[in-house]
């Protein structure tokens, strides 16, 4: 193992070949706080990366790269903690697994078969330990999956990065902001959790679908959410939303007031 930098990880792979690992946004800013917001920023990443591992040996034409495994990520104006939680019932589409929920509400996680196909939701800023909040969405395509969307070649295109980004968050069904409670279950739902919880517990004997139901109506109420949440509105195809850097913690030294950033809209590229 060789590692280049803080971003760039190398070791020999099969039959004398080199294989990576990097993160373009650390190679391009040093951390990865901050998402890649256009083209000229992918190739000046790309630059970087291939101008390191080409002190390794003969590392060929882009074009040429056998890609593994490709992450997507973007940061979201949005308040992590409501969207968290009013996915918690969430199925996605092509994974048959349920979600997994870390640290009571910190992230939440869907993985495929063979973790070919892992969608993350998570605070950024809390994980950098910054003030505020700021939703992270990121989505590990590995194997078949890449091939299923022709990434495998066009992996550092952002219109096709986007395009496969958005679609797979956009086959999410909305959460729906419950109305005023006309039904118990939407009384039981303003009800502290560990009512809901026991409410839940008496309720597992239901069909799979309907308990989903339940269970989905209840999370979406603990979250507070302030409007009906989809994603297909918030990532519309023209183009996502405007971005938001999170900056690492500067030395004890520093006063930089600033802790979040927003950017100009622009198109999520690998991590």
């Amino acid at each position: 193992m060789v590692r280049i930098g803080r971003a760039i990880r190398a070791w020999p792979y099969d039959g004398g070949r080199l294989g990576a690992e990097f993160s373009l946004p650390k190679v391009l800013f040093g951390h990865n706080g901050r998402v890649l917001a256009n083209q000229a920023e992918i190739d000046l990443a790309l630059s970087e990366a291939a101008a390191g591992l080409a002190t390794l040996g003969d590392i060929g034409d882009l074009n040429q790269w056998s890609i593994k495994r490709v992450d997507i990520a973007w940061n979201f104006d949005q308040r992590a903690l409501p969207i968290i939680m009013a996915h918690t019932a969430v199925r996605i589409p092509g994974i048959r697994s349920d979600c997994t929920l870390h640290r009571g509400g910190e992230g939440i996680s869907w993985c495929g078969a063979n973790s070919h196909r892992k969608i993350t939701f998570y605070d950024k800023a809390r994980q950098m330990h910054r003030e505020g909040s700021v939703l992270r969405v990121e989505i590990s395509l590995r194997s078949r999956q890449l091939l299923g969307c022709g990434l495998d070649r066009r992996w550092f295109r952002f219109d096709d990065l986007y395009a496969v980004y958005r679609g797979i968050l956009s086959a999410i069904p909305p959460i729906l902001k419950l109305r005023p409670a006309r039904t118990i279950y939407d009384a039981i739902a303003r009800e502290p959790k560990e009512t809901c919880d026991r409410v839940l517990g008496r309720l597992s004997h239901r069909s799979p679908s309907s308990y989903r139901r339940i269970r989905h109506k209840l999370r979406a109420a603990a979250a507070e959410l302030e409007h009906t949440f989809c994603w297909a509105s918030t990532l519309p195809e023209s183009g996502p939303p405007a971005p938001v850097s999170v900056l690492p913690r500067q030395s004890r030294n520093s006063r930089t007031p600033v802790l979040i950033r927003r950017r100009n809209s622009a198109i999520p590229a690998p991590v």
